[in-house]
């Protein structure tokens, strides 16, 4: 730093001029002079520059570093980093910013005085070019033809802090309703035992066990998609539709420069996690609703962690999520179709009316069951809660359904799947339902029904279970067949102990190891904490 007169570059530290001598330092204070540090803001370049630190009076005013020419010839040793001059034919206009930090930029009258301004030493301020103004007619969310999103123009520096502070990378994954079901990290493909990945490649990514659980499963869907966007938290829900659109190709989503037919379109639902973690969808039923008020909702992050991005899931759905979707007395539901093997063959989303039975459920998605999933014979409908069943009747309302109060009907869905052939009656009373569970007693996956034959020993009922689920002999020689009852607890049936030797009241359950044992398996028990 040096007093006004010096040339500091290129060293060494030289006298400009002999018509002046220098400034004796020890005769200033802060009523007569202070030193500014003085930036450049580049408006086509979009940077910020450092000139220096300015020595004056503190009665001249702060347009004393552009008269004499200090900003111009500080911008010539930068002109690699910014734009060249106008021409100087006293009709440029500047402007004067005080910079408080990076987000925090206010503007100064640069015919002032720096007291008058009520600047001290050491203060930054920023200069710039004067842009002319865009006619107040002019929206600044207005989009020009063929765009999704607004361009937020950036005309001094106040727009730069204004854009900085608004610009976020959003990391957005585009899931397909007719996925699976993943709950816990359980998918009911067939495949059992411990899910372990290829060999791993330098430079390539460690594949999780939910997606390779997914990708062994019979059902036809498209895999999840992760990209990151660059966004603007001023966005409103139409705009992010748009960019997320326009991103993964989606041509039946309604965008602000696309309208597709009224039979074919489809509406973007977002979550603020996988949809299969039992999360609901976020609230963003207002078009007007901005980015913003969408990142309230995203889980908080410890500032530990760094800095990461906006994590939004999307699943395209042909209705809207909620109430504005369909009509007050119409419900949406999901149901996913089992084969004989308990595995998930495919799902389809309807909606029907509140008052209509499960009877009227089942004509319903009946047509929808393909040939080639070898479901056939009459059906029956379903709930799975925790690993636990609950079967309905034909004559039951829609309304007993728990999924009927949900939102999120991809994760509360309703599972349908062929009856069991037999044509003996007693056997088909005493139709046991057995469910999986780990060492510690926890639910998981699909139960699934077996009837019981009288007097049949525990080991012929495992043996049954091996071969309805097709689970292989080295995996299933480590499940035990476990009955649980209300007085006697958790007892551990050996293969010659009979079945109903203690009635059938009793229920059952196959404990062994969870297929996929990871930390995603917590995922709905142990969520973080949202700060909203």
């Amino acid at each position: 730093v040096a007093s006004n007169g010096y040339e500091v570059s290129p060293p060494p530290l030289r006298w400009r001029g002999p018509e002046r001598g220098p400034d004796d330092l020890s005769r200033w204070d802060e009523e007569t002079a202070i030193m500014l540090v003085a930036k450049y803001f580049c408006v086509q370049t979009q940077k910020i520059v450092t000139l220096g630190c300015f020595y004056m009076g503190c009665n001249l005013p702060l347009n004393e570093m552009v008269k004499s020419g200090w900003v111009q010839e500080r911008l010539e040793t930068l002109d690699f980093q910014v734009a060249p001059l106008p021409p100087q034919d006293g009709s440029l206009q500047w402007e004067c910013w005080e910079e408080y930090s990076e987000r925090d930029i206010q503007r100064r009258n640069h015919k002032k005085t720096p007291k008058s301004e009520r600047l001290w030493c050491g203060e930054v301020l920023v200069w710039q070019i004067s842009q002319p103004e865009p006619p107040e007619y002019l929206d600044r969310d207005q989009l020009q033809p063929g765009q999704v999103a607004p361009t937020y123009p950036v005309l001094n520096v106040a727009d730069l802090a204004e854009h900085q502070l608004n610009s976020i990378d959003v990391q957005v994954t585009l899931m397909d309703r007719m996925q699976p079901a993943c709950i816990d990290g359980v998918v009911m493909n067939g495949q059992w035992g411990a899910y372990r990945p290829s060999t791993a490649q330098d430079g390539a990514k460690e594949e999780k066990p939910e997606d390779m659980a997914l990708a062994k499963s019979p059902a036809v869907f498209q895999k999840a998609e992760t990209k990151e966007l660059r966004m603007d938290l001023r966005f409103s829900h139409s705009h992010v539709v748009g960019v997320i659109a326009e991103a993964f190709g989606l041509k039946n989503v309604a965008t602000l420069a696309s309208t597709p037919p009224p039979e074919s379109e489809t509406f973007l639902w977002f979550f603020q996690s996988s949809p299969f973690n039992g999360d609901e969808p976020l609230p963003t039923a207002h078009t007007r609703q901005t980015l913003k008020e969408i990142q309230r909702h995203a889980p908080y992050v410890p500032a530990g962690q760094g800095k990461k991005p906006l994590s939004i899931h999307v699943v395209e759905m042909p209705f809207r999520p909620g109430a504005e979707g369909y009509e007050s007395k119409d419900w949406p539901f999901c149901v996913r179709f089992f084969d004989s093997a308990v595995r998930e063959m495919g799902s389809a989303t309807l909606i029907l009316n509140s008052n209509s039975t499960v009877e009227e459920l089942l004509a319903n998605v009946s047509p929808k069951i393909e040939p080639e999933w070898n479901i056939t014979g009459p059906l029956r409908v379903m709930e799975v809660i925790d690993g636990i069943a609950t079967l309905y009747r034909p004559s039951d309302s829609l309304r007993s359904l728990q999924c009927s109060s949900k939102l999120n009907l991809l994760y509360h869905s309703i599972r349908v799947e062929a009856k069991e052939e037999t044509e003996n009656v007693a056997v088909m009373e005493n139709l046991i339902e057995v469910y999986h569970c780990d060492r510690s007693g926890q639910a998981f996956g699909q139960p699934f029904f077996l009837p019981a034959v009288p007097g049949e020993r525990a080991g012929s009922f495992k043996s049954r279970c091996k071969e309805k689920l097709g689970v292989p002999e080295n995996e299933f020689k480590t499940w035990r067949l476990v009955r649980i009852g209300q007085r006697s607890g958790r007892q551990h049936l050996k293969d010659e102990e009979v079945l109903d030797e203690n009635g059938l009241e009793n229920r059952l359950c196959l404990e062994h190891a969870h297929p996929n044992p990871s930390s995603s398996r917590l995922s709905r028990y142990n969520k973080p904490l949202t700060i909203k």
